[in-house]
């Protein structure tokens, strides 16, 4: 069995999901998820039930011998390779090539944030990532004509990145990186039609500028974010913003000759190494 310890919001969910059930499904054995980073108040919500997925959660007496380790056999175990150790933590922000060597029974604890962790499987991801019908009853009409035209999702997100914290961290993506983006688009797909997606509509009406058609769909069309997530899939090219929420909307979206748009710099920080993060047909600007 591997046990995947589950944290943070919806898109850093998907990527611990799919490391830990390819690497599950590679060795032909099960996946409980570790969730006890959740339920406390002002935490984010686990989303991944809302998901096709398959996995069980993985009880106390299960997670107890990886998080309650005595001192002396953690240190003992740093002589080894992080991936022959119990709790398989990821030892950097890229990706860890050694990740295919990891053995059944181990606790795996990081982000996971580069679509080589799941790469092998990624037809069975795609098929556990589809949202429950419960969830999108409201706008699936929309989201199969979105398919059918000439769309581009655009996804701005300034909320919660606006606090100290993660502003200095993630960083806030400066209106030249849509309106570059957006001319980009326009010369390629002349036809398209815009849908912006943000948690700042105002901000995007007064500093983004295209000639193209189009319109607001957070909190008019829609009325929750995994609306905005289905329908952000169901567009035929993406520009997405520095968040793991757009990626894999972008990413989830199976349509060959697809162009997205994605930020060279990632974060604030420089600390992270991030080129394992985006696929390279993607455009990076």
């Amino acid at each position: 069995m591997i046990i995947t310890r589950v944290t943070g919001g919806l898109g850093n969910q998907l990527f611990q999901y799919a490391a830990g059930a390819s690497l599950a499904r590679r060795l032909g054995t099960g996946l409980a998820l570790d969730l006890s980073a959740y339920g406390e108040a002002g935490m984010r919500q686990f989303e991944l039930d809302k998901f096709h997925t398959n996995y069980r959660l993985a009880t106390p007496e299960e997670t107890a011998p990886f998080t309650t380790l005595p001192a002396m056999r953690r240190a003992l175990y740093r002589l080894r390779p992080a991936y022959r150790r119990p709790v398989y933590k990821q030892p950097g922000f890229g990706y860890d090539p050694h990740f295919t060597e990891a053995v059944d029974g181990i606790y795996l604890k990081g982000y996971w944030q580069s679509w080589k962790y799941f790469e092998p499987a990624q037809d069975f991801i795609r098929m556990e990532f589809r949202l429950r019908e419960e969830h999108i009853t409201r706008v699936k009409d929309l989201a199969d004509s979105l398919r059918n035209s000439e769309t581009i999702s655009v996804h701005i997100r300034r909320g919660d990145y606006k606090t100290p914290e993660a502003l200095a961290y993630h960083g806030l993506l400066p209106a030249t990186y849509y309106n570059d983006a957006l001319k980009r688009m326009g010369d390629r797909y002349p036809d398209a039609r815009l849908l912006f997606f943000s948690d700042d509509i105002a901000w995007v009406e007064k500093n983004i500028h295209t000639d193209l058609p189009h319109e607001f769909v957070t909190g008019l069309l829609t009325e929750t974010a995994l609306e905005d997530f289905h329908l952000m899939q169901h567009c035929r090219h993406h520009v997405i913003a520095n968040s793991s929420f757009s990626w894999w909307a972008a990413w989830l979206n199976p349509l060959p000759g697809k162009t997205v748009i994605a930020p060279r710099q990632w974060f604030a920080t420089t600390r992270n190494e991030t080129k394992d993060l985006v696929p390279p047909d993607w455009l990076r600007i």
